[in-house]
């Protein structure tokens, strides 16, 4: 009996001490959110459907055996998101830009007659897969720095580590809490943390690119911030929005290539996008990495 009513007093207390009702909180959205998951899994466990959007993304929206394979530098692949690709040549096609390549079957403009697609139909892809959102490119770069002692260092004076440009911010949660524990709450940049001043040193050394013109008018609102590290995608990003239509993305991208924005501190580049097929009621995640060593390749 006693053993009992201390044990009440024990609960009774510990309800009332400062955290634990939130992680009771977290710990009912944590097992609410993964029965949910688990069921929406399980309803999309369909084989064939499965097995055809793979067939459709890899045979014919990423050609995966021909222009996707024949990427082997960085400036192939802007040729790969905007021109056309001849498996006969296994080369791309000049001159073919800027919808002859990827971006064409993401973004396209007009139907097979020539008549301008409409707000509603754009972002579908194939006719049946309608883009959500957009698409989303990131790049990893690395830290530069001297080489080893060599007798060619006057030829060959830098090398590259491979250790990727950062620029994390010290945060804090949105709502003041000071607990750190907490997987439901957003959290913001602490600009009081004895941090901050570093972030900011090494957001302004990620920066690269002529920075006088990416400040003008033509770029400030564009693909500027493209070069400059974003923590929240961890790495440059460019975001292409399907509200802005393909005449704008089709642009952002060709100004990315003609600003350098991929050069032999590049190490990794990843394309992400997700679709929706009504037909067989499934979304699909898709995500291509292209990585370049210290090789070269």
């Amino acid at each position: 009996m006693v053993n009992t009513i201390l044990l009440y007093e024990f609960l009774a207390e510990s309800l009332f001490r400062p955290g634990v009702v939130s992680g009771y909180k977290d710990l009912f959205s944590y097992t609410l959110f993964f029965l949910l998951f688990t069921l929406l899994v399980r309803w999309q466990m369909n084989v064939k459907a499965s097995y055809d959007v793979h067939n459709m993304l890899t045979s014919v929206l990423l050609d995966q055996s021909g222009a996707l394979a024949a990427i082997s530098t960085e400036g192939q692949f802007f040729d790969y998101l905007l021109r056309s690709f001849d498996s006969g040549s296994n080369s791309f096609v000049q001159g073919t830009g800027p919808t002859g390549g990827i971006l064409g079957n993401l973004f396209s403009t007009a139907w097979y007659n020539g008549d301008p697609i409409t707000a509603s139909d754009s972002g579908m892809l194939f006719d049946y897969n309608k883009l959500i959102g957009g698409v989303l490119i990131v790049q990893e770069r690395s830290y530069t720095g001297k080489c080893p002692y060599s007798v060619y260092n006057n030829y060959y004076p830098v090398c590259y580590d491979g250790k990727p440009i950062t620029a994390i911010p010290p945060t804090k949660p949105a709502n003041g809490s000071s607990s750190t524990c907490s997987i439901s709450q957003s959290r913001v940049i602490d600009t009081a943390s004895s941090k901050y001043a570093q972030y900011l040193k090494d957001l302004e050394s990620s920066k690269f690119g002529d920075r006088a013109v990416l400040e003008s008018s033509r770029y400030a609102k564009t693909i500027k911030d493209s070069f400059e590290y974003r923590y929240n995608e961890n790495g440059f990003s460019v975001f292409l929005s399907l509200a802005e239509g393909p005449t704008a993305n089709l642009q952002k991208v060709q100004d990315l290539e003609s600003m350098s924005w991929l050069d032999y501190q590049t190490r990794k580049l990843s394309i992400k996008f997700t679709f929706y097929n009504g037909n067989y009621g499934t979304f699909t995640y898709a995500k291509i990495t292209f990585q370049f060593n210290q090789l070269g390749s």
